[in-house]
């Protein structure tokens, strides 16, 4: 059996910002992955949306605010598939589709909440208390050379930023550490 090396860092505000202060306050943001993953699979990474207070907290769909960087072995950016504009910026009636450059593997809670797989696409996301809510991505194509092409093996540097809004709150804007993670 191998073993898995897991990576986390905690998504931080910048240090200029105030800081939270409403129900965004018990929510802390971490990003993990495993640092060697199969490229068949695609770079695979999780964000963990953890609620410490006492009071379930609402959030504007986490997918639609999620800004990914990755850079390839020597440090240049990789172009993602196009996504559709975040939910929260669009003003429509009905229901909009929504196409992101990443794969949706999983939603679960601690709390063993099921078939979580279907708010990926809702409008907000509700934490309960004292829960973590873990949603899995793949990055499984990229754009080189102007045409969309799995993501090739190697080793590559992964960075997120997150707009973090509730329709209660002010909204947090979250950045991460690098992580590196070597597809084989």
């Amino acid at each position: 059996m191998v073993a898995v090396q897991m990576q986390t860092t905690i998504l931080k505000e910048a240090p200029s910002k105030l800081p939270p202060a409403g129900p965004l306050a018990a929510v802390t943001v971490a990003l993990t992955a495993a640092a060697r993953q199969p490229a068949s699979g695609g770079l695979s990474f999780a964000l963990e949306l953890k609620n410490d207070g006492d009071a379930p907290v609402v959030v504007h769909n986490p997918l639609d605010a999620l800004g990914i960087v990755l850079l390839d072995a020597k440090g240049w950016p990789l172009k993602l598939p196009p996504r559709s504009p975040p939910r929260i910026t669009v003003n429509a009636r009905e229901p909009m589709e929504r196409v992101f450059p990443f794969a949706v593997r999983a939603i679960e809670n601690t709390r063993g909440d099921q078939e979580l797989a279907k708010t990926a696409v809702e409008d907000t996301l509700t934490l309960a208390p004292k829960s973590v809510h873990r949603i899995t991505v793949a990055i499984e194509k990229v754009i080189a050379g102007g045409k969309e092409q799995a993501i090739p093996p190697g080793r590559y540097d992964l960075h997120v930023v997150l707009a973090l809004t509730s329709p209660a709150d002010r909204g947090r804007a979250l950045d991460s550490n690098s992580l590196f993670i070597d597809l084989e």
